[in-house]
């Protein structure tokens, strides 16, 4: 008689044992969220769709239908580079999209496929990390779907620039901590994609980012007395490597660009009174609670002061992911480790998975950078950045370090749901604590709506220039209007 093998215990969760079904969930929701324009067949046209990235493609396809190279753009002035320009993405594979289909479908299955890899990548990010499905189903879709990759969806290059930096992370993760070899592809292909989109601000964010995650992660390799010295230099030296070889793929886009960048006045670092316009205001970061509370979309109904467009204030995860942002908190109070149920206590042993105590302190540390970087001029941090290192005289709009907050944000709500789901004392308080977020937000709701009006509307208003405040005029009944929704 055979005596039957033990259940297989893992020393690591999987990528995903159903990679296939959830990646066809973040279709399927991005397909939801854009369904007017998927089933009309038209698309978003938005004002910098419309003024430069149509243009951008229409040059490229023309210049592949006449069987010519697209490297220059001979509709505008006498001429200027097309393939050396940055931002019209030659050579970033989704763009390819244009080369073949109608502007309008190839436009509408852009932004389907940028929102359904920013969940999928955060997704498989959060199971490096040995959190569970649902934890790393939720991350995703709230960064996904959060205000901040919404808002951009009128900004391609951006957009396309942004959402490569949970694979970064997962390339990283896989390099330094577990010492696997193809975290060096994997953080490389996101860097060499991140720079083919057009945006290298948005990279450069994403690097500051990634290198946080890298200095905690080297801090954790010299403690480590098991590892061999060979071993400890190919972890630390992950990160340099990954951004070379993310530079050789983008390559053949950032010779040209270089060159290019040499005969413009991109040669000079921007004046620090530009640069830091569209800086967040402290009371912007209110938007985290509210994705409406400075004005809607555009600038013709934004009411946000100096910040002047939606875009640049939105990181909004949602009340329920703000909840689950504090739930994250026992992730921080003590050192954690993956350990097993003991065999005996189970019919079936089974991996109980812990956040690595790193994870919490590295996105909350990115927090913070988002938020610092966003406040521009309104702390003396972004100056002396500005001044002296490099990189940051060639950026401008801080505001835009706001997707910083929204990608840590969402990630933050993930592990938040890892440590609340393994205790019913903390799904008690987490419930609780949501019955207390809306019957807060529904009273602040009545009040603003009545004997805090005036106030509500000094408070909103100050430091706004006069054409935003006809803003508020035009817009506030709309604001009003959708205050009970925004406070369920």
């Amino acid at each position: 008689m055979s005596i039957p093998r033990p259940p297989v215990v893992r020393d690591r969760p999987q990528l995903a044992r159903r990679p296939l079904l959830f990646a066809l969930t973040y279709v399927v929701l991005a397909v939801g969220f854009l369904y007017d324009a998927v089933l009309s067949g038209g698309s978003y046209l938005l004002r910098d769709i419309l003024t430069f990235f149509h243009p951008w493609q229409t040059a490229v396809r023309e210049s592949l239908q006449a069987g010519q190279l697209p490297l220059w753009n001979h509709d505008t002035f006498c001429g200027i580079p097309l393939a050396a320009n940055l931002q019209s993405g030659v050579f970033y594979p989704p763009n390819w999209l244009y080369a073949v289909l109608p502007f309008d479908t190839a436009l509408t299955m852009g932004m389907v496929l940028h929102l359904a890899l920013a969940g999928m990548l955060m997704h498989v990010f959060l199971r490096r990390l040995a959190l569970n499905q649902s934890s790393a189903f939720l991350g995703g879709v709230l960064f996904a779907f959060g205000s901040w990759s919404l808002s951009y969806l009128e900004f391609p290059m951006k957009l396309g620039s942004a959402i490569w930096l949970p694979l970064l992370w997962t390339g990283i993760w896989d390099a330094m901590a577990s010492g696997r070899r193809r975290g060096l592809g994997w953080g490389a292909l996101a860097v060499g994609l991140s720079l083919l989109a057009g945006y290298p601000q948005m990279t450069f964010l994403g690097l500051l980012s990634a290198g946080l995650l890298a200095l905690l992660l080297a801090i954790q390799t010299l403690r480590d007395g098991d590892l061999s010295r060979m071993d400890r230099l190919h972890r630390l030296g992950a990160l340099p490597v990954i951004v070379l070889l993310g530079a050789g793929i983008a390559g053949i886009q950032l010779l040209p660009a270089a060159e290019m960048t040499e005969l413009s006045s991109k040669t000079v670092a921007y004046d620090p009174a530009v640069a830091m316009t569209r800086s967040l205001p402290a009371k912007g970061l209110l938007g985290m609670i509210d994705p409406f509370l400075f004005g809607f979309p555009g600038v013709a109904r934004f009411w946000g002061g100096e910040i002047m467009e939606y875009c640049f204030g939105a990181f909004y995860v949602g009340g329920l992911g703000l909840i689950l942002v504090l739930g994250s908190a026992p992730a921080f109070l003590r050192f954690q480790r993956r350990r097993r149920v003991r065999r005996e206590d189970l019919v079936t042993p089974v991996e109980t998975a812990i956040v690595p105590r790193v994870i919490p302190f590295f996105l909350l540390g990115g927090l913070a950078l988002g938020i610092l970087l966003s406040l521009g001029r309104n702390t003396p941090v972004y100056g002396w950045l500005h001044e002296f290192l490099p990189g940051f005289g060639r950026t401008r709009w801080p505001a835009t370090a706001g997707f910083l907050i929204a990608v840590h944000l969402a990630a933050l709500a993930a592990v938040g749901v890892q440590a609340i789901r393994r205790d019913y004392r903390r799904i008690h308080i987490a419930s609780w604590c949501a019955i207390g977020w809306g019957a807060l937000t529904l009273a602040g709701w009545l009040l603003v709506r009545g004997p805090l009006a005036g106030a509500a509307r000094s408070f909103l208003l100050d430091g706004a220039p006069a054409y935003q405040q006809g803003a508020w005029d035009a817009a506030s009944a709309d604001w009003h209007g959708t205050l009970w929704l925004r406070a369920l």
